[in-house]
């Protein structure tokens, strides 16, 4: 890959091509895990207020997921943002985080991954079936972050 990763705030085209691919990721694996179907939309994006007015490209989708689903009977989520950056090569960050706030409406842990490109798919399809593997304890997933995507550890 040469020059900078795509910016999917560079247009609104790129930001929808972005938002497919990824779900189409997530739609694979959890396909292979038997889960076809099981991951809804976290948030509902009606991308309409209110007043009749809607978000405005860029800036009101600076902050979004392009993929925020969860799985009610795992119990877990998972949020995938791709953001360009200043490397020349693809990059993957991902770690867990509890999501209790609202226990009713928000699962208990979450998958937040961050990436570049889609030449990170192979990267994130791993992730996500770790994740996916209904018997995978915290500490498992936090090793196969390590060992996934080594340099996904955010700096607290």
């Amino acid at each position: 890959m040469s020059g900078r990763c795509p910016d999917t705030l560079a247009s609104k085209a790129i930001w929808e091509s972005a938002e497919r691919h990824w779900n189409d990721v997530l739609s694979r694996v959890a396909e292979r895990h038997g889960q076809g179907g099981e991951w809804k939309p976290l948030y509902e994006r009606a991308f309409i207020f209110a007043d009749g007015s809607s978000y405005d490209f860029p800036d009101d989708y600076a902050g979004l997921a392009l993929v925020d689903a969860w799985s009610e009977r795992l119990d877990r989520g998972i949020r995938i943002f791709a953001r360009s950056g200043v490397q020349t090569a693809p990059w993957v960050l991902a770690w867990t985080q509890e999501e209790r706030q609202l226990p009713e409406i928000l699962p208990r842990w979450t998958l937040v991954i961050q990436c570049c490109s889609a030449e990170n798919s192979a990267v994130v399809s791993e992730l996500l079936d770790c994740w996916m593997e209904p018997t995978v304890t915290l500490g498992e997933m936090e090793a196969a972050i390590e060992r996934i995507a080594p340099s996904s550890r955010p700096k607290m």
